[in-house]
């Protein structure tokens, strides 16, 4: 693996995020990369399924940053939803937003997708993970008292799974942790692994 990874950091990837949480993990891995967030209307690219909906916006992301590069550089791009009863919940847009999301996923379990996509020159490519996580009863003054901390607002579902809140609540977890916080680790390098020849081959074509 540390093999795969020098590999990475020799061409410097650059990570289309502006989430704090995926810095975080990136910076984790111990090699070179860049940060570029990318612009993107992704109300437009919403679809009633959570697997095309962050498959279709981390395209986009992915896409847009490689083309302000000129398609030179190896791009990360990543978009992350919850799902609860075929119903979509991404970042609250206000207070009785969030309120809505916590109260709903409140003693209930849903699904976290995270949809990757890589963009390096002409070649393409995507996956998702989901993972399953299970909530206690939340009461209603602690959902008022961690929207008043402000901290709901930039994440999908409105909460994290790392905080204190995510600490009281969070019953269970069936599938990547990572995954919860934004991006599917584990998944992401395992498919560095399998595509080392390809990555390789665009780097040596530069």
């Amino acid at each position: 693996m540390r093999q795969t990874l020098d590999h990475l950091s020799a061409i410097k990837p650059i990570l289309a995020s502006q989430s704090q949480r995926r810095k975080e993990l990136f910076t984790n891995l111990n090699i070179a990369f860049e940060v570029h967030s990318a612009n993107i209307d992704e109300d437009s690219l919403l679809d009633d399924d959570p697997v095309k909906t962050v498959i279709r916006i981390a395209r986009e992301k992915a896409y847009s940053v490689s083309e302000i590069y000129e398609h030179s550089r190896f791009i990360v791009a990543a978009d992350t939803v919850v799902s609860i009863d075929n119903v979509i919940l991404g970042k609250p847009k206000n207070a009785e937003d969030a309120f809505r999301m916590l109260a709903t996923i409140s003693g209930a379990t849903h699904e976290v997708y995270t949809g990757v996509a890589i963009q390096y020159g002409k070649w393409a490519a995507d996956f998702y993970e989901c993972t399953k996580v299970e909530f206690d009863e939340i009461p209603k003054a602690d959902i008022f008292e961690y929207i008043e901390s402000g901290e709901v607002f930039d994440r999908a579902g409105a909460y994290g799974i790392q905080d204190a809140f995510g600490l009281a609540f969070i019953r269970a977890i069936h599938g990547d942790f990572f995954n919860v916080m934004g991006f599917p680790m584990n998944a992401f390098l395992r498919f560095l692994k399998e595509n080392q020849s390809q990555i390789l081959g665009n780097a040596g074509s530069e």
